[in-house]
């Protein structure tokens, strides 16, 4: 990532503005001035802002950069979050799932993002949009994960919203689907305050699921 005073050092009029020297007005006028200026602001940006997918009222879904890895380690790695999976991931499993999400990053253009809380910056789990096989059809799955200490705060819920209108404004998806197991009652319930409605039973990674389906025209 370009820093502050790597553009200062490249711009003559900035050069003076580095730490431990006297600040000076720079010469506006100049176009050095405005270029070094907005190189910055690009750079900030990219680096910053084109991270964050979609914002909900007290949730940011971003993609998943290395500096989270230890943060999905843990979500995947906890037994409670696991319960209805086929286990929790080891960290070898873990690095190998975090590379599929950069995978598909690069060959749908989304997967799994990381949610944040807004108001402390705290990883809560994560949250996407994954095209699954299921019986020889390509369908948009909406999944989540999260930590459980963030249980029973509807964060769920708003996460999952979230992607829907990211499915439905950005994808143009006609629809997309839930994938859950008939136990996990939790997950049926944020399934169906999202207006999902049970259409069929599958079999899924070799265990019965119940597929919901959301028809978003």
């Amino acid at each position: 990532m370009l820093e502050p005073d790597e553009v200062k050092v490249s711009c003559p009029v900035l050069r003076g503005l580095g730490a431990g020297n006297s600040p000076r007005p720079p010469d506006t006028s100049g176009i050095f001035f405005g270029c070094a200026v907005a190189a910055y602001l690009n750079v900030w940006h990219r680096e910053y802002m084109s991270n964050i997918i979609l914002e909900t009222e007290r949730l940011k879904l971003e993609m998943i950069g290395e500096d989270r890895f230890d943060d999905l380690y843990k979500l995947l790695s906890n037994e409670k979050v696991h319960k209805y999976f086929p286990k929790a991931l080891n960290e070898i499993e873990s690095k190998d799932f975090y590379e599929k999400i950069l995978s598909k990053y690069k060959t749908d253009g989304y997967c799994f993002w990381a949610v944040i809380r807004k108001n402390d910056n705290e990883f809560l789990g994560i949250c996407g949009i994954v095209n699954q096989n299921i019986d020889g059809q390509v369908e948009s799955e909406i999944g989540y994960r999260l930590l459980d200490s963030f249980w029973c705060n509807g964060y769920g819920t708003e996460a999952a919203k979230g992607c829907i209108d990211y499915a439905k404004n950005k994808l143009s998806k006609k629809s997309v689907i839930s994938l859950i197991r008939s136990i996990n009652t939790p997950s049926i319930r944020v399934a169906e305050k999202n207006g999902f409605h049970f259409e069929k039973e599958t079999i899924f990674h070799e265990l019965p699921h119940r597929v919901y389906r959301l028809k978003l025209t």
